[in-house]
């Protein structure tokens, strides 16, 4: 009842019916969303957006991440971490048996080539940059691990490397295009559990089931569910709210939020429609202005 009471976002969702979340996942298919195109499918560049973290996150991963549900961080291509007793230093254990989509095996060269890449003056990606002023260096001790020193005690020196989504080098080292204007930022060769597929400009973005997945050997998953059990994401280009709604209704989507209007103007349809499932949450987030 609080959380009805305090309704954020309402979503649609086609031929979701009324299943309880507890239900079994179905295996397959392809889920079709509407977006506003994004500029790059990377979010460590500063022309990033909402939707290059939502596309670029299932593809790309970081060291750690946090569970929504209880801002408890675990780890994503670090199995597990160490913090020296000054709290100025932090070691993190990479995962032996993550793969990058094209193959190549991941290691601590990934991990110091991508934070190089943040630390370099030229490159467009001073907003994630500043999340790590304080940070001294961050240095490969062997194949799988690393350690970042700080300058001084930072109360987030863990889960701050959830904000540097992990780049291979040795894509980057076989094309030495400017990295502001790599076809990597389009196209990118990750770790995580969707595969990047086709982007057809002004139409679409599609995703793939990463079927080797490393996370697909967890047994106790965290909250970002290593085992996807959706074939194909297809990120669709609608950028009107209204006409995302009318794609909605003629079948075109499978998903949609609504604004509060669209939700009580539809309100009725939609619950007589057996093939609809409706969502009311709240999201563990803010909005603000600045002056």
């Amino acid at each position: 009842e609080e959380l009805e009471s305090r309704v954020d976002r309402m979503g649609l969702t086609s031929g979701a019916g009324t299943a309880a979340p507890t239900a079994p996942a179905q295996v397959g298919g392809t889920l079709r969303m509407a977006v506003t195109e994004p500029n790059t499918l990377n979010d460590i560049l500063d022309v990033r957006d909402w939707y290059s973290v939502l596309m670029g996150r299932r593809i790309l991963e970081s060291l750690v991440d946090f569970d929504p549900r209880t801002l408890k961080l675990y780890g994503v291509l670090a199995e597990r971490w160490d913090v020296s007793d000054d709290q100025k230093v932090v070691t993190y254990y990479l995962r032996k048996n993550a793969r990058w989509h094209d193959g190549e095996a991941f290691d601590a060269d990934d991990v110091i080539f991508s934070w190089e890449a943040l630390q370099n003056p030229s490159y467009t990606t001073s907003k994630v940059r500043t999340s790590f002023r304080d940070a001294e260096k961050l240095e490969k001790v062997d194949q799988y691990t690393v350690r970042m020193t700080w300058k001084k005690v930072y109360f987030n020196a863990v889960g701050v490397m959830n904000g540097l989504p992990i780049m291979p080098k040795h894509v980057f080292e076989k094309d030495k295009t400017d990295f502001n204007k790599h076809p990597y930022l389009r196209a990118p060769v990750g770790t995580g559990s969707y595969v990047f597929s086709e982007w057809k400009t002004g139409n679409y973005i599609e995703l793939k089931r990463n079927k080797d997945y490393w996370g697909k050997d967890l047994k106790d998953p965290p909250f970002a569910y290593p085992k996807p059990s959706i074939d194909a994401l297809k990120y669709i280009v609608i950028k009107e709210q209204e006409v995302q709604l009318q794609a909605f209704k003629r079948g075109d989507l499978d998903y949609t939020s609504l604004t509060p209007d669209q939700f009580f103007a539809n309100e009725e349809l939609f619950r007589a429609d057996p093939t609809v499932g409706i969502s009311r949450y709240s999201l563990p987030a803010y909005s603000y202005a600045v002056w």
